[in-house]
């Protein structure tokens, strides 16, 4: 799938098939998230796979947002590594392009994905935290629900493009 069908397709899916996804799948979205440009070449990323249906269960009973998780196949948590950052204040853009690089990889091998936010949501991270604890200096960014979609009308295109929202030299 090209990069322009992968952004057209790209779809929160919330309700997963049974089907694994392969270690090399896995890798290769990850390879795609670590693609992301990145403030002064910072990278200041770190990924926790997470496919244990135990944990992936728990997750879904204490985040609200993560219902999804068990059903989902795996994972992917994308945490910040703060401990060398050049640039601070641009860390939240670093992580947030990864996090779309990783999805529209997922959606290009045919596997759906639903970001569940945590970043900046201080009870999120903090449930988080409490499940699986961090390094010192790293905190949770976001989560990605990754699995085979269990309808595949899930990934139809829906035009989002609004001229109205286009301005040109002034608004």
């Amino acid at each position: 799938m090209d990069i322009f069908e992968a952004i057209k397709n790209r779809r929160s899916i919330r309700k997963f098939s049974n089907k694994e996804i392969k270690q090399t799948e896995i890798e290769t979205m990850i390879r795609m998230a670590m693609q992301a440009p990145t403030a002064r070449g910072q990278k200041p990323w770190r990924f926790l796979v997470v496919s244990d249906k135990k944990i992936l269960k728990e997750l879904s009973n204490i985040l609200s947002n993560g219902r999804m998780l068990v059903e989902a196949s795996l994972c992917i948590i994308l945490v910040t590594d703060k401990s060398d950052l050049a640039s601070v204040e641009y860390y939240p853009q670093d992580m947030a392009a990864a996090t779309q690089n990783l999805m529209l990889a997922a959606t290009a091998l045919n596997i759906g994905s639903c970001w569940l936010g945590t970043y900046p949501n201080i009870e999120r991270m903090e449930k988080l935290e409490k499940l699986i604890p961090l390094p010192e200096n790293c905190e949770y960014f976001s989560m990605i629900a990754l699995g085979y979609p269990k309808d595949e009308a899930d990934l139809k295109f829906i035009d989002k493009y609004d001229s109205s929202r286009i301005h040109y030299d002034r608004f």
